[in-house]
């Protein structure tokens, strides 16, 4: 920030401070408050109106509620075990469908789908206007997940445990009450939860400060805390790193939006990595924590560069015994758009001179070995689903003649 607009801020702050008024706006904040709502209602009349009157409103409305209706999108996959999950809405289906088919016809092109809970009927049964928030899998079996549905679409969300064999809600199983925060298998027994669990357990920012837990049938009110937060962070959220060799507990405490500070949760207790509160923890493969950088950090003497993703292994990162190895180095004309983990491998896409390129890294005697992965060239790639089991994954490929694609790959091919 330049000195002048400092010192305008600041002045900005003190002449605020000097004549601090009531924020007469304040009820907007009240998102289901009737006055917001008929606010909102208003607004959005008035921009109708105007819109409406336009000769090309209607082939445009008319040309998009096709499109978001069309059969022939894309059906974006998932990955879960043997089977391949998706999301869908369309003018039958207005709330949507979770549903999902076998990988084999969906690679052919004919999936078999099988709706495992439909969001319409739901509305219909109980006039709740359900908003699908996302579905965590059991690792490695993928039977049960913690489903997530909200009310309306806001950020607070209904967490349920859901059988996909029996294709219905766990009776007496994992229910969280409406709220903000997160859920994460441990064990078919355990989950790790963040979440609002009464007073003085939120941050300023309305987000879980408090990560417990909770065991399989008991009650909510006893579920181990293991962290907890200041309550002017952003938030604290748990997560799972599920490999074949061991489930890794992380802790992430967010201290602003832009920096976190991460903790793994070992025997009982909590050990911080360390490594930059402003980089991310990517993935763990084998025993490597992937680690992308978002400014320069200087090891051992070695400074890696800000937007270089590095690794370190995972036992002596904890003791702060730094082995840093290179995966990629950004240069003047390239940059990491995203990386993705497959069983064994770690996919980077970067984008050089504006196109994007595929890489599959294998971590081999000590070092970061890639290989160019043959994707489609002069065109944009966004990484998709990948298969924890094996080394499959899916790409989005598009160009200014290439309508958006998708794409399966192997790395181990």
């Amino acid at each position: 920030m330049k000195p002048f607009l400092l010192s305008i801020v600041i002045s900005s702050l003190l002449i605020g401070s000097a004549f601090s008024q009531e924020d007469t706006y304040q009820w907007l904040e009240e998102v289901d408050g009737d006055k917001a709502l008929k606010w909102v209602e208003e607004q959005n009349k008035a921009t109708l109106g105007v819109l409406m009157k336009r000769d090309t409103y209607q082939p445009i409305y008319e040309k998009s509620l096709e499109i978001y209706n069309s059969a022939d999108r894309i059906p974006t996959p998932s990955i879960q075990g043997k089977y391949v999950y998706n999301f869908w809405q369309d003018q039958t289906h207005e709330r949507g469908i979770w549903r999902r088919t076998d990988k084999e016809s969906y690679l052919a092109g004919t999936p078999k789908w099988e709706t495992l809970l439909d969001l319409d009927a739901m509305y219909a049964a109980d006039n709740i206007k359900w908003v699908y928030k996302g579905a965590t899998g059991l690792y490695p079996d993928y039977k049960r997940f913690i489903v997530s549905l909200s009310k309306g679409g806001g950020d607070a969300v209904i967490r349920r445990e859901f059988d996909v064999e029996t294709q219905s809600f766990v009776e007496g199983g994992f229910e969280m009450p409406e709220a903000k925060g997160g859920a994460s298998w441990i064990d078919e027994n355990s989950l790790l939860i963040a979440s609002d669990f009464g007073e003085g357990t939120l941050t300023t920012s309305g987000y879980p400060r408090q990560v417990k837990i909770w065991k399989r049938g008991t009650p909510l009110e006893s579920a181990k805390m293991i962290f907890e937060g200041n309550e002017s962070d952003v938030g604290t959220w748990g997560a799972t790193i599920n490999k074949p060799n061991r489930t890794y507990t992380a802790l992430i405490q967010a201290t602003t939006f832009y920096t976190s500070k991460t903790f793994m949760y070992e025997d009982g207790a909590l050990v911080q990595l360390p490594i930059p509160e402003d980089a991310d923890l990517s993935e763990i493969i084998g025993d490597q924590v992937i680690i992308e950088l978002k400014s320069d950090w200087e090891v051992n003497g070695e400074t890696f560069p800000q937007g270089a993703v590095i690794s370190a292994t995972y036992n002596r990162l904890l003791r702060k015994d730094y082995d840093i190895r290179v995966v990629y180095i950004p240069d003047a004309t390239s940059s990491v758009t995203s990386t993705l983990a497959t069983r064994n491998k770690l996919i980077v896409n970067a984008l050089t001179n504006v196109k994007s390129i595929l890489y599959a890294y294998t971590f081999e005697n000590g070092a970061w070995v890639a290989e160019e992965i043959d994707a489609p060239d002069y065109g944009t790639i966004r990484l998709g689903s990948a298969d924890d089991l094996s080394d499959q994954y899916f790409f989005f490929y598009q160009n200014f003649l290439t309508p958006s694609s998708l794409y399966l790959a192997d790395a181990e091919k």
